[in-house]
């Protein structure tokens, strides 16, 4: 569902020149940022710990899950066409990116009382859930309205493939960090009983619930040499009321004269349906393993690290 959106945001016209160095690297920079969540949380790591530890029945948080994740998406939908005609008509987008990055981290962090045994605990869960899946993805749309003007139409595929590549590299190092702090054991470590490293207690599966607020820090850290560095969009000078309403109406006469963008609007319609069916295998991945084979921390880590060299290949070397 959000491709169909984030694909009607994004401007059409690539830079003549391109900009910077850095401004390039600190764009790619927030693949590298944002990857970790979709990674670590979403799902290697936490999806499985949630619907396995924190429900207790891996059917039951299974479908949880499912409906979460469907519920945001629906959400996405909806409302990105709007966010994205409002920015087009402001002209900006680092205003937008930082308070979805805001948000997302917030979300991110509610994930640290996601314990078992701890119902009255587990909507605000599932808010941080939403609030994170919803963030993320309105955070890649603005993110990628930036890339047309840092490119040359010639290159644009291949700044935006390294940035892809870059997400993936951070996902892996991620991992290992997970797998390091949960499985001291595996390079040598022995913690005292019950604990894992930095004293997290395994009976409380802290381990598992410190990636929420660990990713948090994650994205506050490596999302700001793209605040930094990489030019934005020239604002309109227009009033945000006027702004608003300008978006609103150019969203509503484009559904007016749908039918002009016929042949769009079916590569949209198709390509929604392949990237959802996509993201479901990719998003229950892990909740599979973990429910089906019994797979621990240690296994989905592994699994993961495995995907995402592969999936870091083919992201640099076809860009």
């Amino acid at each position: 569902m959000t491709i169909m959106a984030e694909a009607a945001v994004v401007p059409g016209a690539a830079a003549a020149q391109p900009a910077s160095w850095r401004a390039r690297l600190s764009w790619a920079m927030f693949d590298w940022a944002n990857q970790p969540y979709f990674t670590v949380i979403t799902t290697f790591i936490f999806a499985p710990y949630f619907t396995t530890k924190v429900i207790g029945d891996s059917v039951e948080g299974q479908s949880l899950w499912g409906f979460t994740t469907a519920f945001s998406a629906v959400l996405v939908a909806l409302g990105a066409p709007f966010l994205g005609a409002i920015a087009d008509a402001g002209g900006r987008r680092k205003p937008w990116l930082l308070v979805f990055q805001i948000l997302l981290a917030f979300g991110c962090a509610l994930l640290w009382l996601a314990q078992p045994g701890q119902p009255q605990l587990l909507p605000l869960v599932l808010f941080g859930l939403i609030l994170a899946n919803i963030a993320a993805e309105y955070s890649i749309m603005f993110n990628n309205a930036l890339l047309p003007g840092l490119e040359t139409p010639r290159h644009v595929g291949r700044l935006s493939g390294i940035g892809w590549g870059m997400g993936y590299v951070g996902g892996l190092i991620a991992l290992f960090a997970v797998l390091i702090v949960s499985q001291p054991e595996l390079i040598g470590i022995t913690p005292p009983p019950g604990e894992a490293l930095l004293g997290l207690k395994r009976d409380s599966f802290e381990a598992e619930r410190i990636i929420g607020p660990a990713a948090a820090l994650w994205i506050a850290v490596f999302v700001l040499p793209m605040f930094l560095f990489t030019p934005d969009r020239p604002g309109s000078g227009q009033p945000f009321g006027t702004v608003v309403k300008s978006g609103i109406r150019r969203v509503i006469e484009t559904i007016r004269h749908i039918r002009q963008y016929g042949n769009l609007l079916r590569f949209l319609i198709a390509y929604m349906i392949y990237y959802d069916g996509l993201v479901a295998v990719i998003g229950f991945g892990g909740i599979y393993a973990a429910g089906i084979f019994g797979w621990g921390t240690t296994e989905l880590g592994l699994f993961g690290i495995a995907l995402n060299v592969t999936a870091g290949i083919g992201a640099f070397g076809f860009a």
